[in-house]
């Protein structure tokens, strides 16, 4: 496993490999990130979600809505 940033710029995402998100609709929310989102996906990113499942008009692997599971993740990038 590679380095894991939890916190990265906007401009920032359209490298990452992997992005989670929590809770949102970036369509709505954060129309900018979606659109570096977007981005990172045509490189290759995953991208996964945690909440309600919502249309994002891009392919997301649904977690489960369970804020709880948060709780795994230090685990699951150790």
């Amino acid at each position: 496993l590679g380095a894991v940033n939890f916190n990265t710029t906007i401009a920032g995402v359209e490298q990452a490999d992997a992005i989670l998100l929590v809770g949102t609709n970036l369509r709505w929310e954060a129309p900018l990130v979606n659109t570096r989102i977007r981005k990172a996906i045509k490189k290759g990113a995953k991208v996964y979600a945690i909440g309600p499942e919502t249309d994002l008009t891009y392919k997301v692997e649904w977690l489960g809505s369970e804020l709880s599971l948060l709780g795994n993740l230090p685990e699951a990038a150790a």
